[in-house]
């Protein structure tokens, strides 16, 4: 019996990529650059559609509230690795230690240059950036200069980061959707920006490469630079109630004011033989506005008829409309339209959900701001400093929750290590600690130690019979 034949297996370089992350133009090698729009909202309303809706205030409200509460705390610059007791370590690992510390000086000191822009200061920047939260990414061009004094005179240093209007740059990439960087209006060359086949962006005059750039981008799709705004699912609803409100206005102008019934006396005259008595006392009437005063003959009943709950039926469209809007923003509605009616337990689970949402906004933000931070270091500092990059973060949880969540820790007996401080100095959201704050503990707690704490240390671990 012959044996089955066997089929060549399939062998693919894994070092290449191979699939086509372009659509329009798919068997094309060579740059191409993508549209400006990031959606068909921007494709057929401009691209200063996002922007109108964050005029909304539930809108804007929520991608504020998001904005705060990413940027609360502040942002902490961690050395990559510290030796906690340099009195005892080897010496790799003390050389190890001051490298890393060395390296998280000067991303501190590139900060420094930020501090001299009144409008753009480090703070400023982030916040402008986290538009990237409506406007599916944000774009800055940042600018160095070489320090003249201190530890690191003759380094480069942060001059500005400066976000640019969607308008003045479009995003090149391969034919893999890999960042090549953006075609640019540059002041003073009048070059426009064009989409489509470029061939090679080291062949424009206008080009600017992605080490110049900060670029934050949120929901990217098939690897799309551009992102996606959270504020397209929200589109429907927010347009909706656009065409909604001037109804709900002409509402309030015909039924808010209530409405007049007169019901004349019985054989009541009029005053005026051109008119019957009805129509004297609807002339007199229709003029009685807000403080205004009418005489109506005697026996006349007025009643005024308040609209009842007519405009429920508007409240409850809007209100349906802003909680799709918030659910697209921040993703639930327990945080900020349902807490206030539920258990506290219910309120506590919005807002867990919320931080969810807040600390994966901090941390894309880090990141982002990472990359910025470490091509600068590589620049002045060398590749070999790139792996000691000190960690960017933010605060990732509330400062009472993890307090809390420590105290409850240490009365059932669980202690933190040395090498843990940074990392809940960094949750609770301080400042990092002086340079050589463990030294100087481990100095403290040795001089508070007895003399004899030693010599009953050693007496500790012997045998008791042989004590005796």
């Amino acid at each position: 019996m012959s044996e089955p034949a066997v089929l060549n297996q399939v062998v693919t370089d894994p070092r290449k990529e191979f699939i086509s992350a372009s659509i329009e133009y798919r068997y094309f090698i060579g740059d191409r650059a993508l549209p400006q729009s990031i959606d068909d909202a921007e494709a057929d309303f401009g691209l200063g559609i996002f922007d109108r809706m964050y005029n909304d205030p539930v809108i804007g409200g929520h991608v504020d509230l998001l904005r705060i509460k990413v940027l609360e705390n502040g942002m902490s610059i961690t050395p990559a690795y510290v030796c906690e007791d340099l009195s005892s370590a080897p010496s790799e690992d003390i050389k190890r230690h001051n490298e890393a510390d060395r390296v998280a000086r000067y991303v501190r000191f590139m900060l420094t240059g930020l501090e001299d822009d009144q409008f753009s200061g480090l703070k400023d920047v982030l916040w402008d950036m986290l538009g990237a939260i409506y406007k599916g990414h944000k774009l800055a061009e940042v600018t160095t200069e070489l320090a003249t004094t201190g530890e690191f005179s003759g380094y480069e240093r942060i001059e500005s980061i400066r976000a640019k209007p969607r308008e003045n740059y479009a995003f090149i990439v391969d034919g893999y959707n890999r960042f090549r960087g953006v075609m640019a209006i540059v002041p003073g060359k009048g070059i426009t920006i064009r989409q489509g086949l470029v061939f090679d962006i080291n062949q424009l005059s206008n080009a600017i490469s992605p080490d110049k750039l900060f670029i934050l981008s949120l929901g990217a799709q098939n690897g799309d630079p551009r992102g996606r705004s959270w504020l397209r699912p929200a589109y429907a609803p927010w347009y909706e109630k656009l065409i909604a409100r001037s109804d709900d206005l002409k509402n309030l102008a015909q039924h808010a004011g209530g409405k007049i019934s007169i019901e004349m006396p019985e054989n009541a005259t009029s005053s005026d033989p051109a008119k019957t008595p009805e129509q004297e006392v609807l002339g007199a009437a229709v003029q009685w506005v807000n403080g205004g005063v009418f005489v109506a003959k005697y026996g006349t009943k007025l009643t005024v008829h308040y609209p009842n709950g007519t405009a429920a039926p508007f409240d409850t469209f809007m209100n349906r409309r802003d909680r799709e809007i918030v659910l697209a923003i921040i993703k639930n509605i327990r945080s900020t339209m349902e807490s206030q009616h539920g258990s506290r337990a219910d309120s506590s689970t919005g807002e867990n959900m919320l931080d969810s949402v807040v600390n994966f906004l901090r941390e894309k933000l880090c990141e982002a701001f990472a990359r910025v931070l470490k091509r600068i270091v590589v620049r002045n500092l060398g590749e070999d400093a790139a792996e000691l990059m000190p960690e960017i973060s933010m605060s990732s949880a509330a400062q009472p929750d993890i307090a809390a969540e420590i105290q409850a820790f240490a009365r059932a007996g669980y202690g933190l290590d040395e090498s843990q401080f940074s990392g809940v100095d960094n949750r609770l959201g301080m400042k990092p600690r002086a340079e050589g704050w463990a030294e100087r503990r481990a100095e403290r707690k040795q001089k508070s130690l007895p003399p004899q704490k030693e010599q009953e240390d050693d007496e500790s671990q012997t045998d008791p019979d042989d004590r005796d």
